[in-house]
């Protein structure tokens, strides 16, 4: 689904009876412009993949959506999120970035 698509859905069955926060990390990798000049493309699409599949892994409810948003950059909204929620979200992205290991 594409990020205007989402956008849309999401905020249509928002509950807008109660205030709650929206959350949104932007997400770059670190040295890819060199990495993927050095290792080629394919390997950098792979670096894309694995960072897309572990930021993905941490979104929790079906509201929670990870896109690329340009080329080594990437980006989590979570909306309507409790701030205790949303601060666990950034804890375990951060652990999760330090796991992404290209082999």
């Amino acid at each position: 689904m594409c990020f205007s698509c989402w956008l849309l859905v999401s905020t249509a069955f928002a509950d807008t009876s109660k205030p709650a926060a929206s959350r949104i990390d932007g997400v770059t990798i670190r040295y890819f412009k060199k990495y993927n000049d050095s290792l080629g493309h394919l390997e950098g699409d792979k670096a894309l993949i694995a960072t897309a599949k572990c930021l993905k892994n941490n979104i929790k409810r079906e509201t929670d959506f990870v896109a690329r948003f340009g080329g080594e950059e990437f980006v989590c909204v979570l909306p309507f999120i409790e701030k205790d929620e949303a601060f666990e979200f950034a804890k375990t992205k951060e652990s999760g970035r330090n796991k992404v290991v290209m082999n």
